[in-house]
């Protein structure tokens, strides 16, 4: 059994409330893993990701992961939002990798020593739980596992990076009480706030909004969440 550490994060280091969406919004990339023997810093040209996405099937799990570039690991998964935390089930693993020695490599070390408590009979750790920071247009996701080992992932604010985020602009920003979104051809069909704790703190399901009454939220940055029917796109704006 691997021992647990602590690990401190000294700077902007915040706690999800009851919130997954930002989980699901991005797909991540694998940074780093810190275990109790060992660091794994993972290089610029490695990709290997994390996405979380809603269960298309119609079982007790209503959420999914997929680990992984080349060799993929696929679980269910049961959310407690309450404590920021998921267990991961029915593991997966299909056939056939994309043969990429480096990556593998990197991957593999991630399943044995973070994802399963036994990687050969297919047993995760029994919990993960999950914060977030942002820093620039850098979201970070830590996940740790019941060990305590921590795994960093990074994505863009873009939550699709295909879509063009130049289709939009915010304005004014830094705002005190109206926020006013400027589209090219795109209609927006709802859009959300979150704050920098990952918590949705307002929704609205409107055709084509253009203003957004934000005077009641506290002083902060925020990520606000357009989506249209060509994708969605995340932008950072500042309440003052």
């Amino acid at each position: 059994m691997k021992k647990a550490i602590t690990l401190f994060m000294c700077l902007g280091f915040f706690s999800a409330i009851a919130q997954i969406e930002p989980l699901l919004v991005h797909n991540w990339r694998l940074e780093s893993v810190v275990t109790a023997d060992s660091i794994l810093d993972i290089p610029d040209d490695i990709n290997t990701y994390a996405i979380f996405f809603e269960s298309s099937e119609l079982s007790v799990y209503d959420f999914e992961v997929n680990f992984g570039f080349c060799q993929i690991i696929e679980a269910s998964m049961t959310f407690d939002n309450e404590n920021q935390s998921f267990n991961l089930d029915n593991a997966g693993i299909p056939l056939g990798h994309c043969g990429i020695q480096d990556i593998l490599s990197y991957e593999y070390f991630l399943y044995e020593e973070f994802i399963f408590d036994d990687m050969n009979d297919q047993i995760f750790e029994s919990i993960f739980t999950y914060t977030f920071t942002i820093n620039e247009n850098i979201i970070y996701l830590y996940l740790t596992n019941s060990e305590g080992s921590i795994a960093t992932y990074t994505a863009s604010t873009l939550s699709n990076e295909d879509f063009n985020s130049t289709q939009f602009s915010i304005y004014p920003n830094p705002t005190t009480n109206l926020l006013h979104i400027e589209g090219k051809g795109e209609i927006i069909q709802n859009v959300e706030i979150f704050n920098l704790s990952g918590k949705r703190v307002l929704q609205i399901n409107a055709n084509d909004i253009k203003t957004i009454a934000v005077g009641h939220l506290d002083n902060g940055l925020y990520l606000l969440k357009i989506q249209t029917e060509s994708g969605s796109v995340v932008k950072k704006f500042l309440k003052e």
